[in-house]
């Protein structure tokens, strides 16, 4: 009755082992999904951050477009006004 008690308890033992192995595997694996989350967010607002300087300097480049087509318009008044005379 010993050994068998003894039996079961050395392979309940190897079980619990097992178990734990698998514990700490999958924390690891937790630990680095959880690594990979927080870098992927880190790179999501990158490119967030990079999306809103890229809007800005578009609207820049409108901006410099409009003021250049006005500059245009003004030289070729100018231009008509001094043609006339």
């Amino acid at each position: 009755m010993y050994n068998v008690i003894a039996t079961m308890y050395n392979v309940m033992t190897r079980l619990y082992n097992v178990i734990a192995t698998m514990y700490n595997v999958l924390t690891r694996l937790y630990n680095v999904i959880a690594t990979m989350y927080n870098v992927m967010t880190r790179l999501y607002n990158v490119r967030a951050t990079m999306y809103n300087v890229m809007t800005r300097l578009y609207n820049v480049r409108a901006t410099m477009y409009n003021v250049m087509t006005r500059l245009y318009n003004v030289r070729a008044r100018l231009y008509n006004i001094g043609a006339k005379i």
